[in-house]
């Protein structure tokens, strides 16, 4: 009689099991695309910050005349780059402040691509403020100056910070001659007979040693 009424376990058992693995399956199918579609937002996410920065950068090396398009360009470029996949309806805003704080800022926005469609759009706004790169008196269009430019010297010695050493047609690559005067056969110490040398390029003496030699 026991066995009788126990007959029917196993299919009772199997029956609760397919009832239970219906109910969970639509829990976790939800928490997989859940994690996609947090994955994709993330890596969006990146992309618009990085295009943001190369912007940035961009514009903080052009002159303020010609900054605000050449960043929308550089913006567009990366755009068609990734295709379609990633933001939609992605939009550009850029402001650059050449005299008080001398920064610019790219601000770009969009609505996430999601996987599946849905009438809640995720929208995205990142943007990004960079330091401008160029001197007060660099001239339009020249890339090739920065903000902080290490002085220079002309062959006289004389410091060039901010501004280009007068042109001296007897001096190589600077300023006026600084006259070396070494005498031939002259040794460190001194004494001997010669003729005197004017050198036309600056050469690094350190305290302490003396005059050079020069033989032809």
């Amino acid at each position: 009689m026991y066995k009788l009424l126990n007959s029917h376990g196993p299919v009772k058992e199997q029956g609760a099991a397919l009832l239970e693995f219906a109910l969970v399956v639509p829990f976790l199918t939800l928490i997989f695309f859940g994690i996609v579609e947090l994955g994709r937002t993330l890596i969006q996410g990146t992309w618009v910050s990085q295009a943001a920065f190369e912007a940035a950068l961009l514009g903080g090396e052009t002159p303020h005349a010609v900054a605000i398009p050449v960043m929308n360009q550089r913006v567009e470029t990366l755009s068609g780059i990734q295709g379609q996949q990633l933001v939609t309806e992605l939009g550009f805003n850029a402001s650059y402040d050449a005299t008080s704080n001398r920064t610019v800022q790219v601000d770009l926005n969009g609505e996430v691509a999601r996987l599946l469609k849905s009438p809640y759009p995720l929208k995205m706004n990142i943007g990004f403020t960079g330091p401008v790169l160029l001197s007060y008196s660099t001239l339009p269009l020249a890339l090739s100056s920065a903000s902080n430019p290490a002085c220079q010297y002309a062959c006289d010695g004389t410091q060039c910070c901010g501004v280009a050493c007068p042109a001296a047609p007897s001096c190589v690559g600077q300023a006026s001659p600084m006259p070396f005067s070494t005498q031939l056969g002259e040794g460190p110490g001194g004494g001997g007979g010669g003729e005197d040398i004017d050198w036309g390029l600056i050469i690094p003496v350190r305290r302490g040693l003396g005059k050079y030699n020069a033989r032809r």
